[in-house]
């Protein structure tokens, strides 16, 4: 499985003609390479990190947060988000999509990839809108926090006030100003 969460097969015990990049030339060259896993030793090393469907939901919410910033790039990026959407059918949405902006290998362009796109901003904006109320929601939580903090401190203060008129301290003490 790579990074993207796409799994890439590989033929093992036998020749496979694949192509790679010269460093030194910046050509392209054909090689041959054999997957033999009788060669050598292996160890497994597992690492703890976060889930592939976590990485995918924080690509899109970037993906989102650049067309907000920069909505010319969702005529280049709406498959990429779509893609990365967590819904049925989303991998068929970003190829339609692929497909109306003319991607490499993909054909003619598809006439339904018009309503994917405007789908796709419609999921978009009410996205926008949720994160946008669940930031008011926190904002206002922080406000009432503070506010439950300053009752409990005039409390405290009126508390320590009375303490100090009850057992007649000298004047300056212990005061509430």
């Amino acid at each position: 499985m790579g990074e993207d969460g796409e799994p890439d097969m590989k033929p093992v015990n036998q020749p496979v003609q694949e192509q790679r990049e010269n460093p030194q030339t910046g050509e392209i060259e054909e090689v041959t390479k054999i997957y033999d896993l009788t060669a050598g030793r292996y160890d497994l090393t597992v690492s703890a990190g976060p889930s592939f469907a976590s990485l995918r939901q924080e690509a899109a919410s970037q993906m989102i947060e650049l067309i907000r910033a920069y909505p010319q790039a969702a005529p280049v990026i709406g498959d990429l988000l779509v893609k990365n959407l967590d819904w049925p059918g989303a991998d068929e949405i970003a190829d339609r999509l692929r497909k109306a902006v003319g991607g490499a290998d993909e054909g003619a362009p598809d006439p339904q990839a018009g309503q994917a796109q405007a789908v796709v901003q419609k999921y978009a904006a009410a996205l926008t809108q949720m994160q946008q109320r669940y930031q008011a929601l926190e904002a206002d939580k922080s406000l009432e926090a503070r506010k439950l903090d300053i009752a409990a401190f005039e409390a405290e203060t009126k508390r320590i006030s009375a303490m100090n008129r009850e057992t007649r301290l000298p004047a300056g003490l212990y005061t509430a100003d």
